[in-house]
């Protein structure tokens, strides 16, 4: 799974470079909001290391430019429902299969969203 990982954010890397994209604040933020993003699907024992990075990660890049704010509330509502037997010895409300399930489509959706973003970031001003 690790050579997985390691091979997507590698395959990641050759297109950005191949692309020639300009590495501003907000295209490194989202470089590593997606690298942390795919080593928190990609390697199991790292859930609770990245998770909390992705997530202050998601809302900073909220907070600054306004764009992702679904994904960074579904990502945050995901964590609040993983982590409430341990906060309020509670019942899960959602399985956890299913939560595995929704955090996958929500990776999904974030790598679609870090597309378009590189896309606004490396086109061209308008000339008016």
């Amino acid at each position: 799974m690790m050579l997985f990982c390691f091979g997507v954010l590698g395959i990641a890397a050759v297109r950005l470079i191949s692309r020639r994209v300009q590495f501003g604040a907000h295209t490194t933020l989202l470089l590593f909001i997606f690298s942390f993003y795919t080593c928190l699907i990609f390697l199991p024992g790292m859930h609770e290391r990245y998770g909390m990075a992705v997530l202050v990660l998601l809302v900073v890049h909220t907070a600054a430019t306004g764009r992702l704010a679904p994904l960074t509330a579904c990502m945050a509502a995901t964590d609040t429902m993983i982590y409430i037997p341990f906060l309020l010895q509670g019942a899960m409300p959602v399985s956890m299969s299913t939560l595995s399930v929704f955090n996958i489509a929500l990776y999904g959706a974030f790598c679609f969203a870090f597309l378009r973003e590189l896309r606004v970031e490396s086109a061209p001003p308008v000339q008016i």
